[in-house]
């Protein structure tokens, strides 16, 4: 990874580009807390996803996008259960 696109990950995520990523990869507002969430004891409510969505209130952290791109990583690869 060099220098410029890890620093395009600690670039602030717009609520319309989380939305749109979202939708892109059909989750919902609930799955995608689930899959943000630190675990049992400090899980994310989708209510906090639907509030950075609708820019409302919650700003949207700048680790985000980097965390989306681990997101992404576990959903694409193939289940070893399946």
């Amino acid at each position: 990874m060099t220098g410029a696109t890890l620093l395009a990950y600690y670039v602030n995520m717009t609520a319309k580009e989380l939305r749109k990523w979202r939708e892109k990869h059909g989750l919902t507002r609930e799955q995608l807390a689930v899959l943000l969430s630190d675990g049992e004891d400090r899980p994310l409510s989708y209510r906090t996803v639907e509030r950075w969505e609708q820019g409302r209130n919650a700003k949207i952290p700048v680790f985000l996008r980097l965390a989306l791109a681990e997101v992404e990583r576990q959903i694409s690869e193939p289940h070893i259960c399946e």
